[in-house]
């Protein structure tokens, strides 16, 4: 089954509740990833590019711009097709929650400053203040977390 973004954002709220809109999206790129790394495959298509504060995914921060924090009502007032994942995939978010759910966006964020992941070489030829556009490729992805 295919699923979209919105609803793997919809279902780390679930699980999370209220948070900074920073934190889900690095929780909704880790429950991706958690994805990738269980099926050899992504749970959704969009992309997220190397912003300075780790990986954000474009078309989820356009459901969120604007509000430092959210919760499962304000998302599906923005969003209201998203729905939870079946729970095959939510056992996979459920993990994601578990594992980073105690750490702040900006906790989060300097993991991603390591050197060598898919965000620090998507940035490689940027200045650590340039907002940076530049997409994480899937391949960089795989290669990183799949080896």
């Amino acid at each position: 089954m295919s699923y979209q973004l919105n609803d793997t954002a919809y279902s780390v709220l679930a699980l999370g509740g209220v948070m900074p809109t920073m934190k889900m999206q690095k929780l909704v790129y880790y429950t991706n990833i958690e994805c990738l790394k269980q099926t050899g495959r992504f749970l959704f298509p969009e992309d997220f590019q190397a912003w300075t504060v780790g990986p954000v995914c474009w078309e989820l921060f356009q459901q969120h711009r604007g509000m430092y924090a959210i919760n499962i009502d304000d998302f599906r007032q923005r969003c209201s097709k998203a729905r939870l994942l079946e729970e095959f995939y939510l056992r996979m978010a459920r993990k994601t929650v578990a594992e980073y759910g105690g750490y702040t966006g900006r906790e989060l964020s300097e993991q991603f400053k390591q050197p060598d992941t898919p965000w620090s070489q998507a940035r490689r030829h940027l200045k650590s203040y340039d907002p940076g556009t530049e997409t994480i490729t899937k391949d960089s992805l795989r290669a990183y977390y799949l080896n």
